[in-house]
């Protein structure tokens, strides 16, 4: 190979820093303090650093583009008040009501479907302090999807994500009058225990692995599916998961144990979501363990009830806000509460939680 050519445009300061004025395609980027901004220390460091620049361009990449879908937003309702209507306070107050922590802190290549699914799910299942639903209309569901669609559009014609996810997914449909009941109710006074290790059993029959794993690693955790489907395999340490603040719905770093049963699967699979399938997929696959386990139900049974059946075992034992903090379920300050509990503490909560469904099902003999 021969020897790379010199880099133009760098020079050092009266400091020691370097400074780059990039160019690319005839285009000039602003000068930029490469030590400061990159941590680059040397000439050689600052030149590879521009040859990597330069590649992510020559691949279709912008590497300078790194904005959060927040800031496209941002940008949208400023574009909104300069129009000189009330339009962008009420875009705007919707959006950071039902969809801020769920898109903002994203890179608009890494919003999923699961994040619009969750933004629609939130706005169904919210209440004010009075129990009552926030959102009671479709027209008012219908308008979220009116408030993001100038974004995705924009960054989908700009070519900064290759789809627009929003399109993918449907708007859900209310239906008010069919409030779910209790969950005991829902369940015909089903013993909670019986359920769980129903569930446990049922789901590893499933032979597609992907949902098989993602359902087991859902029950087993508890986790809420939009963090579940962002987990890379730079999350995972050892046996436990480091959820980082722009994965969680509480926007705070947390830990949490890894079980046994999850361990050969994420150790060998090199999918950049490893515990991501489709949701097509794990809610037919769900629906036929119920069917399978016998587990009988009045009303819909959802793979995020099993966070009750979590927290209705487990609170029996310890302290409620404990139990809560093991899946982020919080009320009044969430980070006081979650580092008042040391990891080992609630690693502790879900070993015993893995006891109870790993144990036989006591099968009726009636």
């Amino acid at each position: 190979m021969g020897k790379l050519r010199p880099v133009r445009g760098i020079k050092e300061n009266e400091y020691g820093e370097w400074i780059v004025r990039f160019t690319y395609n005839n285009h000039r980027y602003p000068t930029v303090n490469y030590t400061k901004k990159y941590q680059c220390k040397t000439r050689e460091d600052t030149e590879n650093k521009v040859r990597e620049f330069k590649k992510a361009f020559e691949m279709g990449e912008d590497p300078f583009d790194k904005k959060k879908f927040g800031e496209y937003m941002e940008d949208y309702f400023a574009e909104l008040e300069k129009k000189g209507t009330k339009t962008s306070y009420i875009y705007q107050t919707i959006y950071n009501k039902y969809a801020k922590s769920e898109l903002h802190h994203l890179e608009p290549s890494n919003i999923q479907k699961a994040h619009i699914a969750d933004v629609y799910e939130n706005m169904v299942d919210k209440k004010d302090d009075k129990g009552n639903y926030c959102v009671n209309s479709n027209d008012y569901l219908e308008k979220m999807r009116r408030i993001l669609s100038p974004t995705f559009k924009y960054l989908k014609k700009d070519e900064k994500i290759s789809k627009n996810i929003l399109e993918l997914v449907k708007v859900p449909i209310l239906k008010r009058h069919i409030a779910l009941p209790a969950l005991s109710i829902r369940l015909k006074d089903q013993q909670y225990i019986d359920v769980a290790r129903k569930l446990y059993r049922g789901i590893q029959k499933i032979e597609k692995d992907d949902v098989k794993f993602y359902l087991l690693f859902t029950l087993m955790t508890m986790r809420r599916r939009s963090e579940t489907f962002s987990i890379t395999p730079h999350h995972i340490t050892g046996q436990v998961i480091d959820a980082t603040i722009n994965m969680t719905k509480t926007n705070i770093d947390e830990r949490y144990p890894i079980p046994d049963e999850l361990m050969e699967y994420l150790e060998g699979n090199k999918k950049a979501y490893p515990l991501k399938c489709d949701i097509h997929d794990f809610g037919t696959a769900w629906k036929q363990v119920l069917k399978d386990e016998d587990i009988d139900y009045v009303q819909e049974f959802r793979v995020r009830d099993t966070r009750n059946i979590f927290m209705s075992l487990m609170r029996k034992k310890y302290n409620r806000e404990l139990v809560g903090a093991c899946i982020s379920h919080f009320q009044g300050d969430v980070n006081e509460i979650y580092s008042s509990y040391e990891f080992e503490d609630r690693k502790e909560i879900f070993e015993k939680y893995w006891e109870i469904l790993r144990s036989p099902i006591e099968e009726s003999t009636t």
